[in-house]
């Protein structure tokens, strides 16, 4: 998409059989300013048992609008932009899934691309990539989830290893 092998921080919305990246169609709304730009390099990024660099990211559903705002939540809410309740119906009162993940992108008869760290998960913090904490939250305060569905789809290539903590806060390690 971008011709080069830079991590980008994308969003992506799909709803009615259509769908967009970033800032590409109408869809998502970015807030400006804003130091997280759909499309945009991620930097700095952490470095193999070195630095390691953090972006908590929360979305939300505001009770007055009813769109759905992705914020920065590493140092305070930072607004990134939102996803205007039109374009999801189904969403109007609630969610019954949540998603999150990571991809890799690269042309027919190409090598794949290792996805994160290109570390196998249990090498662990600091060599592997992983999500952490990941949690829905309900209007109501409680949170979810106490468990979690693994989709993997080219197993051979990159691997997922979950291990979710007494604090029911998953830890998501995956590479290639």
């Amino acid at each position: 998409m971008y011709g080069n092998h830079d991590t980008r921080f994308f969003v992506y919305w799909r709803a009615n059989k259509k769908g967009c990246f970033n800032l590409l169609c109408e869809g998502f709304v970015p807030y400006k300013p804003s130091n997280y730009i759909p499309g945009h390099k991620l930097d700095p990024i952490s470095q193999i048992d070195g630095k390691q660099s953090v972006l908590a990211l929360q979305i939300s559903k505001d009770s007055q609008t009813g769109d759905w705002w992705l914020n920065a939540v590493t140092n305070g809410a930072e607004p990134i932009g939102h996803w205007p309740k039109s374009l999801f119906t189904s969403l109007a009162d609630s969610a019954s899934i949540f998603q999150w993940g990571g991809a890799v992108s690269f042309y027919p008869n190409q090598k794949s691309p290792p996805m994160g760290s290109g570390r196998y998960p249990r090498e662990g913090y600091g060599k592997a990539a992983y999500l952490r904490n990941v949690q829905l939250i309900s209007d109501v305060g409680s949170i979810s989830p106490t468990s979690a569905e693994r989709f993997e789809d080219q197993t051979y290539c990159y691997q997922f290893d979950d291990d979710v903590e007494e604090t029911l806060l998953l830890l998501v390690f995956f590479s290639i």
